[in-house]
């Protein structure tokens, strides 16, 4: 790729997790391909995928590879589930940024060029994240700092929006183990040390119309989530980054919302 200004520009390796998306990886890949910032690159780990993912995925490198030139790696493994995809595309990446985008989301073309201005703004900030699927917290500021306490009674960062420094996860990882809920873990973990930045602008928006919560069907990995979120205040108690007050005032707030959105769901699936 001719990328215009990048012997001057700082690389942002973009890592995108792919299962079982032959319906979606297309207009997700375009969507980099599309993007403002022209310093990428691009690692796709297919992950084991059963419905013809990978050649879609070979089809589209083949297509555009033809007549331009861009920096993509293309690994392929058995299941591993996305966080282990995700820790092997950090392992591989060469930029100073990181950049996660799932397979049935998209980004918007101006997503990278924003975030990489507010980390030239605010170079001490952690995570750089903003609005996803049309959601954003607070219209009336143009941004919000969010700190580990904001962040432990709510997960601002949509994991197709975060944006963040290379040496920031330095000795951080996805927890490979845990099924539900394993990316606020690591931006817990990353915002108790450095505070995010939440753009109120959105950024990325899903491919398949996928919700927050509230989907037909949702309320099965309900209680999962919610145990997955548990989960992560326990092992922040447990490595003594939260006091026990904070672990119950954290962990009432996430149960009142676990009830509340269960309600919300049945009352959806009574009203049909």
């Amino acid at each position: 790729m001719n990328f215009s200004g990048k012997e001057n520009s700082i690389l942002i390796s973009v890592i995108v997790p792919a299962y079982n998306a032959a319906t979606t990886i297309t207009r997700c890949l375009d969507s980099v391909l599309k993007q403002t910032y022209r310093n990428w690159e691009l690692i796709i780990i297919e992950d084991g995928s059963t419905d013809g993912t990978a050649p879609v995925i070979e089809n589209f490198l083949a297509r555009i590879n033809s007549d331009q030139n861009y920096a993509i790696q293309f690994v392929q493994q058995a299941n591993q589930g996305p966080s282990a995809a995700r820790n092997l595309g950090i392992k591989l990446s060469k930029g100073s940024f990181i950049a996660f985008l799932d397979s049935d989301d998209m980004w918007y073309d101006d997503k990278l060029q924003l975030q990489m201005e507010y980390s030239k703004k605010y170079p001490k900030a952690g995570i750089i994240s903003g609005g996803f699927n049309e959601v954003i917290f607070d219209s009336a500021t143009e941004y919000r700092i969010i700190s580990f306490n904001q962040l432990l009674r709510r997960n601002y960062f949509n994991t197709p929006t975060v944006f963040i420094k290379k040496e920031r996860l330095s000795n951080k990882q996805f927890a490979v183990s845990q099924k539900f809920s394993e990316d606020y873990r690591l931006w817990l973990n990353i915002t108790k040390m450095h505070p995010g930045i939440y753009i109120n602008k959105v950024l990325a928006s899903s491919l398949t119309g996928k919700p927050t919560f509230g989907a037909s069907g949702l309320s099965a990995n309900l209680w999962a989530m919610e145990k997955g979120e548990l989960s992560n205040y326990f092992s922040l108690l447990k490595d003594n980054k939260i006091n026990g007050i904070q672990f119950l005032i954290c962990s009432s707030i996430s149960m009142i919302k676990f009830i509340r959105r269960f309600i919300i769901i049945r009352l959806r699936r009574y009203e049909r």
